[in-house]
C-alpha cells in the first residue's frame, strides 16, 4: 500500500519552539549590532535588528513576526540607545516609536503573506492526496479490502489509531484496524457499540451524542441507511506529531463510504447476475431435456409397447426394426446424460486427466468407428499427415473430443455431404481439424458455438442435442493444454470447420 497522505500535514512544529527560535534570532542580531557598533554607526543598527524581524516572520509567521518586534525594540532601546541598560530619553522615544511601527508593520506582512503561502500550499496538498485516496479507495469492488484501504488511509492522514466497523447481520463488528494495540481496540469497540446502538434507535433521540475526548467518531452514510463507524484517535493539539484535522477526516469518511456503498451494490449485481445467469442455464437445460429427452423416450415407449401387445403379430424383420430402434433411441439417451455429466465433472473440477505420449491420427480411427454407425448417407474422409507427431494427451479424453465434434458435424450436414478429418501441423504444434458441409456459423456467433447449450439452426428444424458437446470439447482441450477454435465458412461460403491444437512431444521435451 503506497503512502497516500503520509504528509497532509507537513512536519508541524511547536508554536513555543517557533518561538523561541524567533527571540534567539533577535538576540542574535542584538549583541551582532553591539560588536558593529564601532563600524557602522547608530544609524545602521536598527537594520540588523529588523532583519532579523523580517526572518522571524518569513520562517515562523505573523505571530513569532509581533514577539520578534517588541523584543526587538527593547534590545534597541537598552544596548544601542544612550545611556544603555536604561529608558531612552525623550528625544530617542520618536525613533523608537518609528522603528517599532516599521518592524511591527513588515514583519506582519512578511508573516501574513508567509502564513497564506503554507494555507494555500496546505489546500493543496490536502485537495491532492484527497484525490489520491479516492483513487485508492475505487480501485477495488471488495468491501473488505475497501475497509482495510479505508483504516490504513485514515491512519496516515490522522497519524495515529484508526477503527472500521462495519454492519453486518449479526452486528456492528470490527473489520479494520491500523496502528491500534489492544486497548485501544478495546476502548473504540466499546465506544463503536454505545454510539451505534444510539445511532439505530427507535425514535432516534433529539440531542446529539456526547463527543469522545479521545476519539474522532464519524459515521459511514449510505443511501439505504448507517453502513458503520469510523472511529480515529485524537492526538494532542501540541503534538508535533499531530495529524489532519476533523474536516479532513470527516472528507475521508465520506469518500470511505461512497467506495464502501459502491462496493456493496457491486456484490449485489454479481449476486443478480449469477442468480440471472442460473436461472437462464436452468431454462435452458430443462428445454433442452423437455424436448431432446422426449423424442427418444416415445419412440423407446412406443416401441416397447407395441412389442408387448403385438409382438406375436410382427413378422421377424418388424420386430428387429423395433429392436434397433428402441437401442438406437437409449443409446441417443445415453450421450445426453453423457454430456450432463461430462459438462458438471468439468465446472466443478473433478476431471481426472492423465496425460501420456498419444498418437492422435490412432485415437481419430477409433473415433470415426464410434460414429460411423450415425452418418447414414454421408460420407466422413479422412486426411492425415504421413508422419503425425506425438502429443501429450488422455487418449480417453481426446477420443471423446473427437466423437462429439464429429457427432455434431454430422448433425448439421445433409444427407449426401462430406466431413472431413484432417490431421496435419509442423514441428511444434499438431493441429487437427474437422469440417462438415452445414450452413456454417455467422462470424459473430463463432465464440458462442462453446457455450454450454448453444444450438446452431439446422434448416428450420429444431435443432437436435443438448447443446454441450462443443462446450464440452473446449473444457477437455483445454484440461489437456491444448485449444479449439471455430473457422466459418470452411469453403464456397458453406461449412464449419473446428481447430484443435496440441503442442507436440518434441517441441514441449
Amino acid at each position: 500500500m503506497i503512502e497516500i497522505l503520509r504528509h497532509i500535514t507537513g512536519n508541524v512544529r511547536r508554536p513555543i519552539l517557533d518561538y523561541a527560535v524567533a527571540i534567539l534570532m533577535v538576540g542574535l542580531a542584538g549583541f551582532l549590532s553591539w560588536g558593529l557598533e564601532r563600524a557602522l554607526g547608530t544609524e545602521s543598527l536598527p537594520m540588523v535588528l529588523l532583519t532579523s524581524v523580517l526572518l522571524s516572520a518569513v520562517l515562523f509567521g505573523r505571530n513569532a513576526a509581533l514577539i520578534a518586534a517588541f523584543l526587538a525594540i527593547f534590545t534597541y532601546n537598552f544596548l544601542l540607545v544612550q545611556p544603555r541598560f536604561t529608558m531612552a530619553p525623550a528625544d530617542n522615544l520618536v525613533t523608537l516609536g518609528v522603528f517599532l511601527a516599521v518592524a511591527v508593520v513588515t514583519g506582519g506582512l512578511a508573516g501574513r503573506v508567509r502564513d497564506q503561502a503554507r494555507a494555500a500550499a496546505w489546500r493543496a496538498r490536502i485537495t491532492t492526496n484527497l484525490f489520491e485516496a479516492s483513487r485508492e479507495l475505487s480501485r477495488s469492488s471488495d468491501q473488505e479490502i475497501v475497509a482495510e484501504s479505508l483504516a490504513t488511509l485514515t491512519a496516515q492522514a490522522a497519524n495515529g489509531p484508526v477503527f472500521v466497523f462495519l454492519r453486518g447481520e449479526a452486528g456492528l463488528s470490527l473489520h479494520s484496524s491500523a496502528r491500534a494495540d489492544a486497548t485501544q481496540t478495546e476502548a473504540a469497540t466499546q465506544l463503536a457499540e454505545a454510539h451505534w446502538q444510539r445511532l439505530l434507535a427507535s425514535p432516534p433521540p433529539k440531542d446529539e451524542p456526547p463527543a469522545s475526548e479521545s476519539f474522532f467518531i464519524f459515521v459511514l452514510h449510505a443511501v439505504r441507511g448507517p453502513l458503520g463507524l469510523l472511529i480515529c484517535r485524537k492526538r494532542s493539539r501540541f503534538d508535533p506529531r499531530s495529524g489532519a484535522d476533523q474536516q479532513t477526516l470527516s472528507v475521508l469518511a465520506d469518500l470511505g463510504s461512497i467506495a464502501l456503498e459502491r462496493a456493496h451494490l457491486m456484490q449485489e449485481m454479481t449476486a443478480a447476475k449469477v442468480v440471472a445467469e442460473t436461472e437462464r442455464l436452468r431454462t435452458a437445460l430443462l428445454s433442452s431435456i423437455s424436448h431432446d429427452f422426449r423424442t427418444p423416450l416415445a419412440t423407446i415407449l412406443a416401441s416397447s409397447t407395441s412389442l408387448l401387445r403385438h409382438g406375436a403379430q410382427f413378422d421377424e424383420a418388424t420386430s428387429q426394426r423395433l429392436i434397433l430402434g428402441i437401442k438406437d433411441q437409449a443409446d441417443r439417451l445415453n450421450r445426453y446424460v453423457r454430456n450432463l455429466l461430462d459438462i458438471i465433472r468439468i465446472e466443478s473440477g473433478g476431471l481426472a486427466v492423465k496425460l501420456e505420449p498419444t498418437d492422435p491420427a490412432d485415437v481419430a480411427n477409433a473415433a470415426i468407428e464410434r460414429v460411423r454407425p450415425q452418418l447414414g448417407g454421408r460420407v466422413l474422409d479422412s486426411d492425415f499427415a504421413p508422419e503425425v507427431t506425438l502429443i501429450q494427451a488422455d487418449p480417453l479424453l481426446l477420443e471423446q473430443v473427437f466423437v462429439n465434434i464429429l457427432e455434431n458435424a454430422i448433425h448439421y450436414s445433409p444427407e449426401g455431404s462430406h466431413i472431413l478429418l484432417g490431421i496435419g501441423g509442423d514441428a511444434d504444434t499438431v493441429e487437427i481439424t474437422v469440417t462438415d458441409s452445414g450452413k456454417g456459423i455467422p462470424p459473430a456467433q463463432l465464440d458462442s458455438v462453446f457455450e454450454k447449450f448453444y444450438r446452431g439452426s439446422n434448416d428450420g428444424q429444431h435443432p437436435r442435442g443438448t447443446g454441450l458437446g462443443l462446450s464440452i470439447c473446449r473444457g477437455l482441450t483445454e484440461a489437456m493444454q491444448g485449444r479449439i477454435w471455430a473457422e466459418s465458412p470452411a469453403s464456397n461460403g458453406i461449412g464449419t470447420r473446428i481447430h484443435i491444437a496440441f503442442p507436440s512431444i518434441s517441441s514441449t521435451s
